[in-house]
C-alpha cells in the first residue's frame, strides 16, 4: 500500500512538473484580409431575407419549437450610418400553446437620436402575408438620461433589439409554402 501511494505521488509530481515547465511557442501566420466595406444604400433601404429551406437549413416554418435561424448578411448594408447587424427568425409557442414565429432584428447606428421608420413584411406565394411597422429612435433612450444625466446622453445606447411575434396561422403557413421572404424596410426620418 505504501508503494502505491509513492507511485501516485511520483506520477502527480511528473504531471504537475510538465505543466510548470510548459514552453510558450510562436509561429508565423498570414494576416487575414479585412472584411469588405459595407455597401451604402439610400433611404429607404429594403433588405430581403430568404426564409425558405436550402441544402444547409430548414425553412423557418419547418423549424422545431424553440429553434431559430440566424441571418448576419444584413450587416453588409448601411443606410445613413445605421445597419441591421443580425436577424433571427425562430419558432416558439405563445401563451395559448399555439405556434408563432419570433422575428428579432438587431439595429445599430453611429448617430445620436436617429429616427427610423421600420417595417417588417413577410412575403410568400408572391404576396404580403403579414406586416408590422413602428418608429424607432436609436442613439438615445429616456433611460439613458434618467440613469446618467448628461453622461447618459454622451454614452447613449446606439443599438436596439426589435422583437415581433407573428402568429403562425394556417393562412400564413400556406403563404410561406412558396418563396417565403422577410422584407425589412428602413426609412430615415429627417
Amino acid at each position: 500500500m505504501h508503494r502505491t501511494g509513492v507511485f501516485i505521488l511520483a506520477v502527480s509530481l511528473l504531471a504537475l512538473g510538465g505543466v510548470l515547465f510548459a514552453q510558450v511557442s510562436a509561429e508565423h501566420v498570414e494576416p487575414t484580409a479585412p472584411p469588405p466595406a459595407p455597401t451604402e444604400v439610400q433611404s429607404p433601404m429594403k433588405l430581403t431575407v430568404p426564409l425558405g429551406g436550402d441544402e444547409k437549413h430548414r425553412s423557418v416554418v419547418d423549424l422545431d419549437i424553440n429553434h431559430s435561424r440566424r441571418f448576419t448578411d444584413t450587416a453588409q448594408f448601411v443606410v445613413d450610418r445605421m445597419r441591421v447587424t443580425e436577424v433571427r427568425v425562430g419558432k416558439r409557442l405563445d401563451r395559448k400553446k399555439q405556434e408563432e414565429l419570433l422575428i428579432t432584428a438587431y439595429l445599430v447606428t453611429e448617430w445620436f437620436r436617429q429616427k427610423l421608420d421600420v417595417s417588417l413584411v413577410i412575403v410568400g406565394s408572391g404576396h404580403e402575408a403579414w406586416s408590422w411597422k413602428d418608429r424607432i429612435v436609436l442613439g438615445m433612450k429616456a433611460i439613458d438620461v434618467i440613469k446618467g444625466g448628461a453622461l447618459g446622453v454622451a454614452n447613449a445606447s446606439k443599438d436596439q433589439k426589435i422583437e415581433v411575434p407573428v402568429p403562425l396561422t394556417p393562412e400564413l403557413r400556406q403563404a410561406l409554402a412558396t418563396e417565403p421572404q422577410l422584407q425589412i424596410v428602413i426609412s430615415v426620418v429627417e
